[in-house]
């Protein structure tokens, strides 16, 4: 069973990544890409985060 905390990084990370896509989607790639790490550092999991970090080093 997952804990509290755990259950929050992956929510928080969530975040990060949406905050992430929209720096993306406005063209600043660097601000992407530094908040799609800690969304990646949160919780590694995070497979929409990591396909954004991977779509950036293309």
């Amino acid at each position: 069973m997952e804990t509290r905390y755990s259950l929050q990084k992956k929510v928080i990370s969530q975040n990060l990544y949406k905050e992430g896509l929209e720096a993306f989607l406005t063209g600043n790639k660097q601000k992407a890409k530094e908040i799609w790490k800690k969304a990646v550092e949160l919780d590694p999991d995070n497979e929409e985060a990591v396909r954004g970090l991977n779509r950036l080093k293309d």
